[in-house]
């Protein structure tokens, strides 16, 4: 390999870096946080949620609309305050825009 090349590569090298850290962001620094994936369940508290249809996409996350509403979905809720981690969270599942209830688990 020449020196051409080993410099050539080596740019695309940190060229890959830098535009995958960038691809794979998932919210922004203070201020200019774009995370569709969460809501505030008060001023400054924070719940981040993701749903997963592993049987017919994998490797694929989701936050708003669901392709698909007849296969398995894993609904994971992050809360993002340490107030809310030895809470009872009770919650609903509606589908939008009828506000039909799909899924209502029986508190404790």
């Amino acid at each position: 390999m020449n020196t051409t090349q080993l410099i050539r590569n080596t740019l695309v090298f940190f060229a890959g870096l830098l535009f995958s850290s960038i691809i794979w962001a998932h919210g922004g620094a203070k201020g200019t946080d774009t995370d569709q994936c969460k809501f505030e369940l008060e001023p400054g508290h924070w719940i981040h949620y993701t749903a997963y249809q592993p049987t017919q996409f994998p490797a694929e996350e989701f936050c708003g609309k669901l392709p698909s509403t007849d296969t398995k979905t894993l609904l994971v809720f992050d809360y993002q305050d340490n107030r809310y981690r030895d809470m009872t969270v009770e919650f609903e599942v509606t589908k939008e825009p009828e506000g039909t209830r799909v899924f209502f688990p029986s508190c404790c």
